[in-house]
């Protein structure tokens, strides 16, 4: 009596935990992105070892390395689908999908490609601060008509990465963003670029990026 109650005992706690896992829906690996999501894997980034040795650099150089790895396989979906306007985003903050950004655009741009780095994340812009440059006049004030397009986007040094911060966002800026302004933008760039990245807000908080996903080619979650 004692075994077998030992063994309900058991049964009962593994199977408590595998519904909780069943209703929790979280992913573990990137095998479970495309089996459980039907999603292409297009890169994985390490997780920083908890070890007083490694330094910021070797980190850097790690996280480098990984995003040029997913750039190769980014880079043939690319060809195949003939993308040039993807969006980055991700379910909620604090996802890494500022950090995919920035790290793929430069990337990007190593290989010689003219590429714009559009910061559509206005309620918490992030972009500018990566860069330390000022974050006006950006996607907010050229929505709102204050300035044109192309007095918004600054070149980075003498690279082929340009950037488009956010600026100062308010309600008539997302008034704009919520018809066609932010498609209005795209047009006036899209033949510019030969690629266009496009950092926008997380899917779950606000419908940001549902709005701006109409106008892009694909969607890259981080």
């Amino acid at each position: 009596m004692a075994g077998m109650g030992g063994i309900a005992f058991f049964g009962l706690m593994f199977s408590l935990v595998g519904l909780w896992e069943f209703r929790a829906r979280r992913l573990g690996s990137p095998q479970e992105v495309q089996t459980d999501l039907g999603l292409k894997v297009m890169g994985t980034v390490p997780a920083r070892p908890n070890t007083k040795g490694f330094t910021d650099a070797e980190w850097d150089a790690a996280l480098n390395e990984a995003v040029d790895s997913a750039r190769t396989v980014f880079l043939h979906t690319v060809h195949q689908q003939r993308l040039r306007k993807v969006m980055i985003s991700s379910a909620t903050g604090s996802e890494g999908k500022t950090s995919l950004s920035v790290r793929l655009a430069a990337s990007l741009a190593r290989t010689g490609r003219k590429v714009l780095l559009i910061d559509a994340d206005l309620r918490s812009p992030a972009i500018h601060g990566y860069y330390r440059i000022e974050d006006r006049p950006g996607v907010a004030e050229v929505l709102r008509q204050e300035v044109p397009v192309k007095d918004a986007i600054r070149r980075l040094g003498t690279s082929q990465l340009y950037i488009l911060t956010a600026g100062r966002c308010d309600s008539t800026a997302l008034s704009y963003l919520a018809v066609d302004g932010f498609k209005r933008l795209l047009d006036q760039v899209k033949d510019q670029f030969e690629m266009i990245l496009i950092d926008s807000s997380p899917v779950l908080p606000v419908a940001d990026a549902l709005l701006i996903g109409r106008y892009v080619d694909g969607v890259l979650m981080s």
